[in-house]
């Protein structure tokens, strides 16, 4: 089946235009839900001390992280495999 020119030539345009208007931009994409956004669902601080002075200056920030991350588990009662990625 040959197409008229006219219409062979729109086609492309016409598919090219709706595959680009699917991604939403600016505010919308800033507010579009996905199911892999990050939720907060818990939050707890770590003791502070004075910087490269204080009483935790000796202290290693793995230590300070795992026990803030055992408190929360222990008050959340997530299940560990079910976290991907923790960002700090």
């Amino acid at each position: 089946m040959l197409l008229p020119s006219s219409l062979a030539y729109r086609v492309p345009h016409i598919v090219r235009a709706a595959s680009t208007q699917a991604a939403p931009r600016g505010l919308a994409a800033v507010l579009q839900k996905n199911p892999d956004d990050v939720v907060i669902t818990f939050a707890k601080r770590t003791p502070m001390g004075r910087a490269k002075k204080g009483q935790f200056k000796d202290v290693p920030a793995d230590e300070l992280l795992y026990a803030l991350f055992k408190a929360t588990l222990d008050k959340t009662k997530l299940d560990p495999s079910k976290i991907d990625d923790i960002c700090v």
